[in-house]
């Protein structure tokens, strides 16, 4: 797994402590790069949605705001307890997760599910804890994919390619 792809990364990088270019990084970054992507624009998408849900609940926009901030927030602080462990992880979660936005979307266009206003909510505090989670594990993580003996000269330059 994880120690594999950080052998392959270092060979297919300089051995001496030089700056990577933005292909060796993306090399090293990928999955985090990817992740990122496949967390961050859905995330846009449902939080641009909040005034579109089908509701008679006049004030689910603003408690759907308030839900993603603070389930976002609560989701970095897990961070510091239980990290993701690999970058395939993280590339998987990030997967997994966009089947809920895509139930986010049917249920805010359709009246198919049963207490629609709840699962609103339930969705959203969701995918926007999965959001807070799997951003600040790739942040966490994207210096591992380094090799180590040019991670301190690049990691200023990954993080920067990463935003």
């Amino acid at each position: 797994g994880f120690y594999e792809n950080e052998r392959s990364n270092q060979a297919a990088v300089p051995s001496q402590s030089v700056e990577l270019t933005y292909p060796q990084l993306w090399r090293c970054s990928s999955r985090c790069c990817v992740s990122l992507l496949l967390t961050l624009v859905p995330s846009f998408l449902v939080a641009s949605w909040f005034t579109k849900v089908k509701t008679d609940f006049v004030v689910l926009p603003q408690v759907l705001f308030y839900c993603r901030i603070i389930s976002d927030f609560a989701s970095r602080l897990l961070t510091l307890y239980k990290a993701p462990s690999s970058q395939r992880e993280l590339l998987m979660l990030s997967g997994c997760r966009l089947i809920l936005v895509v139930l986010f979307f049917v249920n805010a266009m359709f009246k198919i599910f049963p207490h629609r206003d709840a699962l609103s909510v339930c969705l959203v505090c969701t995918i926007a804890f999965g959001s807070g989670y799997l951003v600040t594990g790739a942040y966490q993580l994207a210096p591992t994919a380094l090799p180590i003996q040019l991670r301190e000269r690049n990691v200023t330059k990954q993080a920067a390619f990463l935003n």
